[in-house]
């Protein structure tokens, strides 16, 4: 993510990687793996037609989509949700909250997460300069906490779109692992004291770290999950819930308040974004991987006679300031972001799944549904720091 005076941040597309002729990796291995098959059933037995047919078909299910999936996206969803529907029979209880202090934290293993809520935020600020100005606080915010949780650290913000009175509700859950966790929960308390420090000029006011009984509240709906409904739903509680997961951002820079469309929808949903800072030796050491082998693919291609396209020129141009952000001494941080629908039946989810993409769309982002996923979405949408259990 990065920013230029004048403008909001800009967002790198996050689209499908492919490797071969427009094909994802796992389509690339599905035809593989279904035409070595065919082959050497056409080859060992008496009838080759039926290895041929195989092949064919199998080449065809590897491009072609049904219901909007090709086979290797069949194959992959129908293991996750094979392995859904044994969590399901686990029942896991995530993290265990603690008390500490006048507030509790939420144990897992070597994880501490500690969760509090956001105060009131006006979303549709007036004036472009202060949206400008509270958008700069919050990176220098997220700075000083990217430095002071570490490459093992996470930041979590989930948004109720609806609350009461239709007001929305925010929490922040802050969480450290490995060398922190060793020096016990006040480390994370300290963390969660800054947090309310360097976030108010960002106008994000921080109440008190939650207690036992709120924070078992706001992972109900997560441990009471029942059976999925399919590939896309899943009842917890007395709702059906439905989750994705942001696949992409907006490509152009774009101002503070793009996401009012989706925040301002009076829709009944949660969004969750995760911030986990990585380690920046590793991080300019992968750009600078990355900036040799564009300028390897851009010199065949030019050998080649072909034209450097607008798009490739952008993405240099991000992979350039990147470059420059990271060897200046900033942070690098991975973005996450996952959006959850829930509706008193499925007629209700699917009239609120429809206008929350909608939304979604306008606020420039792409969704992909969490499919066989759905008890993560649950997990992945709830103040607890971003895991999945």
């Amino acid at each position: 993510m990065s920013s230029s005076a004048g403008t909001g941040p800009a967002y790198p597309a996050a689209r499908h990687r492919t490797v071969l002729l427009g094909l994802r990796p796992g389509q690339v291995v599905w035809a593989a793996l279904v035409v070595g098959v065919s082959l050497a059933v056409a080859t060992s037995t008496e009838l080759p037609a039926i290895g041929l047919v195989g092949a064919a078909v199998g080449l065809v299910g590897a491009v072609v989509p049904i219901r909007g999936y090709c086979a290797d996206r069949w194959v992959s969803t129908s293991w996750w949700g094979i392995g859904e529907r044994w969590r399901g029979r686990r029942a896991p209880d995530g993290p265990t909250p603690e008390p500490c202090g006048e507030g509790a934290v939420l144990i897992d293993g070597a994880r501490r997460t500690v969760v509090m809520a956001c105060g009131e935020v006006d979303l549709l600020l007036v004036d472009p300069a202060e949206q400008q100005r509270r958008l700069a606080a919050l990176v220098r915010a997220l700075e000083v906490l990217g430095g002071a949780l570490g490459s093992a650290g996470t930041l979590q913000l989930v948004v109720e779109l609806t609350g009461p009175g239709g007001r929305s509700r925010g929490y922040l859950a802050i969480t450290t692992g490995g060398r922190r966790a060793r020096e016990a929960a006040p480390a994370i308390l300290e963390i969660a004291t800054l947090a309310k420090t360097v976030l108010v000029d960002a106008g994000l006011t921080l109440g008190p770290v939650l207690g036992p009984e709120s924070l078992a509240e706001l992972l109900a709906v997560a441990r009471v999950a029942g059976a999925p409904l399919g590939r896309t739903a899943i009842v917890a509680g007395a709702m059906v819930h439905a989750t994705w997961w942001i696949s992409g951002w907006p490509s152009r820079p774009v101002e503070a308040g793009f996401l009012s469309p989706l925040l301002l929808s009076g829709l009944d949903a949660t969004l969750a974004l995760c911030i986990e800072p990585l380690d920046s030796h590793a991080a300019l050491r992968r750009i600078e991987q990355a900036q040799t082998s564009a300028g390897a693919t851009v010199e065949q291609r030019r050998r080649g006679g072909y034209r450097a396209s607008a798009r490739a020129a952008r993405a240099q141009a991000d992979r350039d300031a990147h470059e420059l952000a990271l060897a200046a001494g900033q942070h690098a941080v991975e973005l996450r972001g996952y959006l959850r629908a829930r509706g008193r039946d499925l007629a209700e989810l699917k009239r609120v799944a429809s206008a929350l993409e909608v939304a979604a769309s306008r606020a420039g982002l792409e969704l992909e549904p969490m499919a066989g996923r759905q008890r993560q979405g649950l997990w992945s949408t709830v103040p607890a720091g971003g895991r999945t259990w």
